[in-house]
C-alpha cells in the first residue's frame, strides 16, 4: 500500500543531514521504498553521494494518510528547524549550501 512519508538522511562524519518527504511513485512500504528505490528528489545529493559516499542515517520519520498532510509537515519541519540549522542541506529551501 502506497503511504507518503517524511525522511531523513545524512553523514553523521561530516554532520550533514536532509529532510524530505516521498509522496508518490511508491508502491512498496516506507522503509523497504528509502534508499531501495528512492533517493531523494535533490540534484544535491548525488553530488553529496559522489563526494561523501552512501549516507550511513537513513530514517523514514513519519507515515501518513495522504500526501497534503505529508507536504505539510515537511514544510512545517523545514521552516521550523531545517533552515536555521546550517548543517541541514535542503537548498532549494534557501539554506546556505553546505557542499565539502
Amino acid at each position: 500500500m502506497r503511504k507518503p512519508y517524511t525522511y531523513r538522511i545524512g553523514w553523521t562524519e561530516h554532520n550533514l543531514y536532509y529532510y524530505g518527504v516521498r509522496w508518490g511513485n511508491s508502491q512498496k512500504e516506507p522503509e523497504k521504498d528509502l534508499w531501495v528505490q528512492y533517493f531523494t528528489s535533490s540534484t544535491d545529493i548525488p553530488v553529496l553521494r559522489e563526494k561523501l559516499g552512501e549516507p550511513d542515517l537513513i530514517e523514514v520519520r513519519k507515515v501518513f494518510d495522504n500526501h497534503h498532510a505529508a507536504r505539510y509537515w515537511e514544510k512545517e519541519v523545514i521552516h521550523r528547524f531545517a533552515k536555521h540549522a546550517p548543517n541541514y542541506v535542503n537548498y532549494n529551501k534557501g539554506l546556505k549550501k553546505n557542499l565539502v
